[in-house]
């Protein structure tokens, strides 16, 4: 897609091909005129989409876990 990085209509149809599920049926429900680039579909994309992502720990998260007493290892 980087060939292409100036072809806005072009990126969102590839783009558009690549997705899958949920996420397809989501695109197809975005009203019509939404959209004006590339750029603009990727904000409304990560906006919609950035919650589900997993919050990567840190190393020092270990140091907090603490095993219950009625619990066992």
């Amino acid at each position: 897609m980087l060939l292409y990085k100036f072809e806005d209509e072009l990126m969102c149809k590839v783009f558009a091909m690549i997705l899958g599920g949920a996420t397809q049926d989501w695109f197809h429900t975005l009203p019509s005129g939404l959209i004006n680039n590339f750029k603009e579909l990727a904000l409304v994309f990560t906006t919609e989409y950035t919650s589900y992502q997993t919050i990567k720990k840190q190393v020092d998260h270990l140091f907090n876990m603490r095993k219950k007493l009625d619990k066992s290892l």
